[in-house]
């Protein structure tokens, strides 16, 4: 394989590698609007011979988490959660994933939760906490009003400190 001198060598998930004109989608690379992109970090290869182009993964690198994947991270705003684990790895990437809308977001700012991946769109990671499953919703959680220690109570929390209760999806392993 060899490598061009106008290309980067190191990418970060999203650097735009090639065009699908020019070059097959290879390992550690995905399509968008018909460029080709990094999914991982790591090492671009180029087949100029066969025409396709992959990503080599790094020593402590991170991937672009996938549909059905499990994700860590705290909420910076009701939408924006900063991913710091994958499938139980930690993420040394700057991701974010995008909440899905729900009628009542019962979770609040710098709430830390595990939800599941449901799409990546548009170059986006959607992010959804689903009901059905135990494993997923918050893990640790301060209290909204004050910051304080929060205690798990019926369907939510309350603060230790203000007595503020809010209800909240709350994962089985929550941790007080």
């Amino acid at each position: 394989m060899e490598k061009s001198d106008n290309r980067k060598e190191k990418v970060i998930p999203g650097d735009e590698l090639a065009v699908i004109e020019e070059y097959e989608s290879g390992k550690g690379t995905h399509i968008i609007d018909g460029q080709i992109r990094a999914s991982i970090f790591g090492k671009t290869k180029f087949d100029n011979k066969n025409k396709s182009v992959e990503v080599e993964s790094l020593e402590n690198s991170s991937v672009l988490p996938q549909a059905g994947d499990k994700v860590e991270g705290r909420l910076e705003n009701d939408k924006a959660l900063r991913i710091i684990k994958i499938n139980g790895k930690i993420s040394f990437g700057s991701l974010v994933g995008l909440m899905a809308k729900t009628k009542m977001p019962n979770w609040g700012t710098n709430d830390y939760i595990r939800a599941s991946v449901v799409s990546l769109t548009n170059g986006l990671i959607h992010v959804m906490i689903k009901n059905n499953n135990e494993d997923e919703g918050v893990i640790r959680s301060t209290c909204n009003s004050c910051g304080d220690r929060v205690v798990k109570v019926q369907k939510g929390v309350k603060c230790v400190s203000c007595g503020y209760f809010k209800y909240k999806t709350l994962a089985s392993d929550f941790q007080e």
